[in-house]
């Protein structure tokens, strides 16, 4: 009997022997499969990342080329920035007028900025031209007291010129006037 145990024994220990074996590389088979599939999406990203490098390489090549267009286009597309200041004189002069019974009809922002180095102009500014429309006809006194008011302006703009045009049938009227201004902003 007691071969017969012996004999028992060993197959119960080769029949476990052989499941750990089974199990063990049942275990490595999956843990092989997930490096696997991580080297692959590693691969996969690297290639993408290599087609967007040389995307990005002719890209700037194409903006080299192109210099001159890119230079224009920044011009045409200003950022918010840049136009805040006309919220505040947009503001500003239509509070005056508004104060004096007055009604603008047209800001024209088209001049365009020019660096501040014209004669008159604080260094380290730059020159931005407008020009106001009203809406007439109306007092010259009104006009007057208008006029003030922007020249006391704490945005400091100036008035480059004026065109007013008095009413025949009555001298202490005007008829549309328009102002041209300046404001000076810092660089």
């Amino acid at each position: 009997m007691n071969a017969l145990r012996l004999r028992i024994v060993l197959v119960i220990g080769l029949v476990l022997l052989l499941a750990a074996v089974v199990l063990g590389v049942w275990w490595l088979q999956g843990q092989l499969a997930v490096n696997v599939g991580n080297t692959d999406h590693a691969r996969t990203d690297s290639e993408i990342a290599q087609l967007d490098v040389e995307k990005l390489r002719r890209l700037e090549s194409q903006l080299e080329q192109q210099k001159d267009v890119v230079e224009r286009a920044d011009q045409i597309a200003a950022t918010a920035d840049n136009y805040r200041y006309q919220d505040q004189v947009v503001k500003d002069i239509e509070n005056y007028a508004n104060r004096h019974q007055i009604t603008v009809s047209n800001f024209d922002f088209s001049g365009g900025a020019q660096p501040g180095s014209a004669a008159g102009s604080p260094a380290g500014t730059i020159r931005t031209p407008f020009s106001v429309s009203l809406r007439g006809p109306l007092s010259f006194d009104k006009f007057m007291n208008f006029l003030r008011d922007i020249e006391n302006n704490l945005t400091k703009l100036q008035v480059s010129s004026l065109s007013l045009t008095p009413i025949a049938d009555d001298p202490k009227m005007v008829s549309n006037p328009s102002l041209s201004l300046v404001v000076y902003l810092k660089k």
